[in-house]
């Protein structure tokens, strides 16, 4: 008769089976995975972003032509007149 319990958890000690039972979220290689994952997307964005802003410029061309601008209402012209020297 054997009464033994052959249960594993018995010969843990406080520390390792506290290591044992943490949640997932807690665990080293979650944390380490999941900043991974955010800066590859973070990456991935900014690889995007300056791929569409290079194809938006070679598509439309500034234009480098200077047009004269003709006002569509027409203006009457003042006037001038030149003050007459005043002798004394």
């Amino acid at each position: 008769m054997n009464r033994h319990n052959n249960n594993s958890k018995a010969n843990l000690t406080r520390e390792s089976l506290r290591r044992r039972h943490k949640p997932f979220y807690k665990k080293k290689f979650f944390i380490i995975s999941l900043i991974l994952v955010i800066i590859l997307i973070i990456g991935i964005l900014i690889f995007w972003k300056t791929n569409t802003s290079n194809n938006d410029t070679h598509t439309t061309q500034p234009s480098h032509k200077i047009e004269k601008v003709r006002p569509k209402k027409e203006t009457k012209s003042k006037k001038t007149t030149k003050k007459k020297p005043t002798k004394k």
